[in-house]
């Protein structure tokens, strides 16, 4: 790794802050994929664990798929992140370690 790639992901983890709130959000998921929702949105509530000004990391109890866009209220996380949006895309996703294989890590990237 060089010594910018060092720079840019100490920059990214100073400006980031955990918060802990639950928080609404819709997955809008492609129409010929939405067998189990008739409108193609799914609706479920995630655990934000930290936010910054590019994204945050949140649990989810259900697997998405990378590159889905997500709407999620972001009203809970004004107070520590102003410029928090409500659109955003799932950049990464991981399964937690030791427990039910349908809780995720999931990184979501704000989109502007």
């Amino acid at each position: 790794m060089e010594c910018d790639d060092l720079y840019r992901n100490e920059k990214a983890r100073r400006d980031r802050s955990t918060v802990i709130r639950r928080v609404p959000y819709e997955v809008l998921i492609d129409l010929d994929h939405a067998w189990d929702d008739h409108a193609g949105v799914r609706h479920r509530t995630a655990l934000t664990l930290d936010v910054g000004l590019g994204g945050m990391l949140v649990l989810m109890d259900n697997t998405v798929h990378v590159g889905a866009p997500v709407i999620v209220d972001v009203a809970p996380l004004r107070a520590v992140c102003p410029t928090a949006c409500p659109l955003a895309e799932v950049a990464w996703t991981q399964p937690v370690p030791f427990a039910p294989s349908t809780l995720h890590f999931v990184g979501l990237k704000f989109l502007r």
